[in-house]
């Protein structure tokens, strides 16, 4: 069992998290075997809370280090623990826990995992006291909750899991199930040298990890717009520091930037064999889609986010600035998506949920609806009024 190391940014694991019957077992056997390798840094072994739980537990400190000496993994911790601690003990070391110390409950989770907004799912940083509002939220270009309210990764991880769907040969979404927050899918491109993460999720989870460990590890992870930043840094984290790609222009809205961070500029950057962000803005000024010129059999993809949205059921597509308060793009804004996007070909579009999908003649109808859309922005009050009656 790998020792952390709390000396260099280490941290214990979520008392939440359950390991057998028992809460916080994991947290203490981490803060054990750091004490024990003499990497405890300045966290306290064993702290009040530690003894409380160990007294319900029905042992005592100097016990459970002589089992950490000798039970070399979390499993064989359990085992130990249950041969010695019964059901009723259990169950009520988690009481006392979740009631009478779940203040300290809720500053561990701030202080070392960070907070996830439960509206739009983004990740913010550790040591992040919960806010009254969330920045991203606050803006008009989504919908505002009745109130604000935050959950810890490990949480939402207890609740929720990464659901993951083949779309195609080399393409494939992810979710997280039940839907949470704003309930979008991300996409990995998948390549022989590893996978491309296009947009983010709130979480990342056993199964994401291993599913993307399997076909080489996570080599580039691309977002579209701030409304889907997720946990961006726990994505790049947890496959080594992967770099991510956000538009320079969004910088601002970047709340918990990882260390490989790249603030990218132009119009177009290739980040992969045959994978080219384009900046497309609108949405945000930064709004960026991605095309992957191998899928849809060879004709292409882009996968669009909701800088260009494709519409329920993959009915059509819309450009708007604001989709709650349904403010579209100006004719400047149009014209400059067609213009990004002319030297690409593409016949499939992948938007931001499952069932937003157009399986071929993509650019045509992104080309259409362009046309459509600068027809009504530049015709006369009476044209426009004429068009309503048809």
């Amino acid at each position: 069992m790998t020792t952390i190391d709390f000396c260099n940014g280490g941290v214990p694991r979520s008392g939440r998290r359950r390991s057998g019957a028992f809460l916080w077992l994991l947290r203490v056997a981490d803060k054990a075997r750091a004490a024990r390798a003499g990497v405890l840094g300045e966290y306290v072994y064993p702290c009040p809370i530690d003894v409380g739980m160990m007294e319900r537990w029905g042992i005592t400190p100097a016990q459970f280090d002589r089992a950490i000496a000798t039970h070399g993994d979390d499993g064989a911790i359990v085992e130990w623990l249950e041969a010695r601690a019964t059901q009723r003990a259990a169950e009520a070391a988690n009481a006392w826990l979740e009631t009478t110390k779940s203040d300290n409950l809720d500053r561990q989770d701030r202080e070392e995992r960070g907070i996830v907004c439960t509206n739009c799912g983004v990740a913010y940083p550790p040591a992040v006291e919960q806010r009254a509002t969330c920045p991203i939220c606050e803006d008009e270009r989504v919908t505002k909750p009745a109130g604000q309210t935050w959950i810890s990764p490990d949480e939402l991880g207890a609740t929720h899991a990464c659901e993951i769907r083949v779309c195609e040969a080399g393409l494939a979404s992810i979710t997280v199930r039940p839907s949470f927050a704003i309930g979008q899918r991300a996409m990995l491109v998948e390549q022989d040298d590893g996978v491309v993460l296009w947009d983010c999720l709130p979480m990342v989870d056993r199964s994401a990890l291993d599913y993307v460990s399997a076909r080489g590890g996570l080599k580039a992870i691309a977002l579209s717009h701030p409304h889907f930043y997720g946990a961006m840094a726990g994505w790049s984290e947890a496959f080594g520091g992967t770099p991510v790609y956000v538009h320079e222009a969004d910088r601002e809205w970047v709340v918990n930037p990882p260390k490989t961070i790249v603030y990218w500029s132009g119009d177009v950057r290739e980040i992969a064999p045959g994978v080219t962000l384009i900046r497309c803005g609108g949405h945000f000024d930064g709004g960026t889609v991605m095309h992957v010129g191998s899928a849809a059999s060879g004709a292409g993809a882009l996968l669009t986010g909701d800088t260009i949205m494709v519409n329920q059921y993959g009915s059509g597509v819309s450009f708007m600035r604001s989709y709650p308060t349904y403010v579209p793009l100006h004719a400047e804004q149009i014209r400059h998506i067609q213009a990004v996007l002319e030297p690409f070909s593409f016949g499939a579009l992948y938007g931001a949920w499952w069932d937003r999908f157009i399986a071929r003649n993509g650019k045509a109808v992104v080309a259409q609806t362009a046309e459509r859309y600068l027809g009504i922005a530049s015709a006369s009050p009476k044209e426009r009024t004429a068009r309503r009656a048809r």
